[in-house]
């Protein structure tokens, strides 16, 4: 989970808000990531710690999965899994676009949407 947040942020060394310091304009842009980053962390660990915990209780296979709550745990961080990855993949492929990388691009774009948000 860690490393995957690294990664991404290994993505954004050489963009233009980096390069010129421009880190809450940066925020701005992928505050969703760190987010979504979180939230996917708490459900893996809502559906990994009681596993751990009826490993060390010596509970067996059978009595930890009668438990619903566990099923719904295992479920939801699989689904929720799926999603961050697709996600943050996309995520990842947006950072490829010019506007990253070139001031005149990025000040249109800034622009742009705060005259949207204006109105």
């Amino acid at each position: 989970q860690l490393l995957m947040l690294i990664l991404f942020f290994m993505l954004l060394w050489h963009t233009f808000l980096l390069r010129y310091g421009l880190l809450l304009e940066l925020w701005g842009e992928l505050r969703g990531v760190v987010l979504f980053s979180f939230l996917r962390l708490g459900v893996m660990l809502a559906a990994r710690v009681p596993r751990l915990l009826a490993a060390l209780h010596s509970m067996t296979r059978e009595d930890y999965w009668a438990d619903p709550l566990n099923q719904v745990a295992f479920c939801s961080h699989h689904l929720v899994s799926v999603f961050y990855y697709a996600w943050l993949l996309r995520r990842g492929y947006n950072l490829a676009q010019v506007r990253f990388y070139k001031p005149q691009l990025w000040q249109k774009h800034r622009r742009g949407s705060s005259g949207a948000a204006a109105r």
